[in-house]
């Protein structure tokens, strides 16, 4: 081997193991293996080298740059080579890159829309409030525990009026209709009252304590009762359209759906109901206490219970679709959110989980503090959840994700009112509170 070939070979060596070595540097690779990167390379540059030395020694001339030039004409070659100030500057570069891919998709992955809330305007009542507050075209009314009922101005939360019932309320809330305010009372009456007054204009002693909030659909309000009667009355004089008897307490608040009053009971019956006839459709048993109200999305009815199972069942004919258990069983009295191909739903320990609508399979959960006895409600790109420990909280529909949280001061139980960009609450410290939101 003559004294070219050597030197070939060493530069050649040389030069490969150090850039292996500046490559995984560059790559930001630990210097540890780095080190070992470089030198598991050697095995396969010793081979190429070979393959060099075989190619000289059966008189195959190397490239004119090597030939009779001695060391002196790697010293040459080297000049052409990177100093290391430039390959300190192409690591600089290669980091600043990567570093920029790796904020680029940190930022995709946890931006969140420009959503905020802002208290608007909050008013203190007398009592607690349980039951949800309810939205007119102007007003938002209001019911708290000590049986007084309030109407106020939407835009400034000024007090159009209010009315001490002889009753005290429980969660039943006062529903407008056309030209009246329908509400339940703990002794068992549902009254009547005008909408811009409050004066009363009837009332219907069901004769059990109603929880329910009633709905109003043409010339009908429907109710249930813990006497385990659902009622059907007239709007204009409260006579009797229909009732219906469950033979259990009745706490929930009925859904009317293209003709069919979908509620549950307390042993955990699921009933549709024809909302004309009052005839029984169909019914499914659910394991544990029926408390809120069902959600219709499609052609499915959903029902949560309050031993920790959400079932989803066809309109039609109440066939099981899928069932979903929450985390540890805890209950689950709120009514279940269905969005997009989604459904979402709380439950008393402050989970919330997302569950896939097609098979009833988890998706992702998120703790949160406080019990969550409220419905979800939408909100463009987010999901506002009112909390056991007084907070309004924004999450991503997405992953469940933080968004923002709003301190309320007191446990949030009743579902919330949307209306535009504004969103209506009230607090059991009696506090009622208008959250201005930013799309």
């Amino acid at each position: 081997m003559n004294n070219t070939v050597v030197v070939f070979h060493h530069h050649l060596m040389s030069f490969a193991i150090r850039f292996v070595h500046d490559w995984l540097e560059g790559c930001g690779v630990s210097l540890w293996r780095r080190v070992t990167g470089a030198f598991i390379a050697f095995p396969l540059l010793v081979i190429l080298t070979g393959l060099g030395v075989t190619a000289v020694e059966n008189d195959h001339p190397l490239p004119n740059t090597f030939q009779n030039q001695g060391t002196s004409s790697f010293e040459t070659t080297s000049q052409v080579l990177p100093s290391q100030g430039e390959r300190l500057a192409v690591r600089r570069t290669r980091k600043s890159r990567r570093s920029r891919r790796r904020n680029k998709r940190l930022k995709s992955k946890t931006s969140t829309p420009a959503t905020a809330g802002k208290i608007r305007w909050q008013v203190k009542v007398d009592g607690r409030i349980y039951a949800p507050p309810t939205l007119d075209s102007e007003l938002v009314y209001v019911a708290t525990t000590k049986g007084v009922l309030y109407a106020f101005e939407k835009d400034g939360g000024v007090l159009r009026w209010q009315k001490t019932m002889a009753h005290k309320l429980a969660k039943s809330a006062p529903v407008p209709g056309t030209r009246q305010l329908f509400i339940g009372t703990q002794t068992g009456e549902l009254i009547a009252m005008e909408k811009t007054s409050g004066r009363e204009t009837w009332r219907f002693n069901a004769g059990g304590t109603i929880i329910s909030s009633p709905v109003v659909q043409s010339q009908t309000v429907y109710f249930s009762s813990r006497n385990g009667f659902i009622y059907a009355l007239n709007t204009e004089d409260g006579s009797v359209k229909w009732q219906f008897n469950t033979e259990d307490i009745v706490d929930a608040s009925p859904l009317i759906d293209q003709g069919t009053l979908y509620i549950g009971d307390y042993k955990g019956q699921a009933y549709a109901i024809d909302a004309e006839t009052g005839k029984l459709k169909w019914n499914y048993t659910i394991e544990g206490p029926l408390l809120s109200t069902p959600r219709i999305a499609g052609d499915s009815v959903y029902f949560s219970s309050a031993v920790g199972a959400m079932f989803a069942l066809t309109k039609a004919s109440g066939m099981k679709r899928w069932s979903y258990t929450s985390p540890g069983g805890n209950a689950m009295i709120a009514t279940p959110t269905v969005l997009d191909d989604q459904v979402y739903i709380g439950d008393v320990d402050g989970t919330i989980g997302c569950v896939n609508n097609e098979f009833g399979i988890r998706v992702w959960q998120r703790a949160l503090k406080g019990a969550i006895m409220s419905s979800i409600q939408p909100f463009h790109q987010s999901l506002l959840i009112g909390t056991g420990d007084g907070k309004l909280v924004a999450i991503h529909p997405k992953d469940g994700r933080l968004l923002w949280k709003l301190p309320l001061e007191s446990v949030i139980e009743a579902n919330m009112a949307l209306s535009g960009n504004q969103i209506f609450l009230g607090s059991h410290n009696g506090n009622v509170f208008a959250v201005e939101l930013t799309p």
